[in-house]
């Protein structure tokens, strides 16, 4: 019960300090936005070796002939060689892994934005406290 009460204290103090807020604030802000960065990058570089996979592919199918299965048109790979075979199938698997990236960089731009929510919620509101420090009397009670 202690513990719980240390630390409702703690996030207290936490929340009254207005600059260790803000400096949360900006630490979040500043991950939040490298994430978001990062993870638009996988995902725009990812999608470009789709297209360079897909535009290979279909390189190398434009050389077979194409013949009609169950009504739809597809090229006719009975007379291709192994190497054929195997290079379509690694253009296959490359564009798997950059599907694969793609969805991991959509992820981290979610999660980016996530944190940048989180750095909004802990920024500090209002204006802060005047502070009589100075000397300076505090300002006269208009309710008297």
């Amino acid at each position: 019960m202690q513990t719980i009460q240390r630390l409702i204290v703690a996030f207290r103090a936490f929340w009254a300090n207005r600059q260790q807020r803000r400096t949360v604030m900006w630490v979040l802000g500043a991950v939040g936005v490298l994430v978001v960065a990062y993870g638009v990058y996988n995902y725009v570089d990812a999608q470009r070796e789709i297209d360079r996979a897909e535009d290979k592919k279909n390189e190398i199918l434009a050389a077979f002939p194409t013949a009609e299965v169950e009504g739809e048109m597809q090229p006719d790979l009975r007379d291709a060689s192994q190497t054929d075979l195997l290079l379509l199938a690694l253009q296959r698997r490359n564009q798997d892994k950059a599907e694969q990236r793609r969805g991991q960089g959509m992820m981290l731009a979610g999660i980016g934005i996530i944190v940048l929510g989180l750095a909004y919620l802990v920024a500090p509101t209002g204006k802060p406290a005047p502070s009589f420090d100075d000397g300076a009397p505090p300002p006269a009670d208009p309710s008297r």
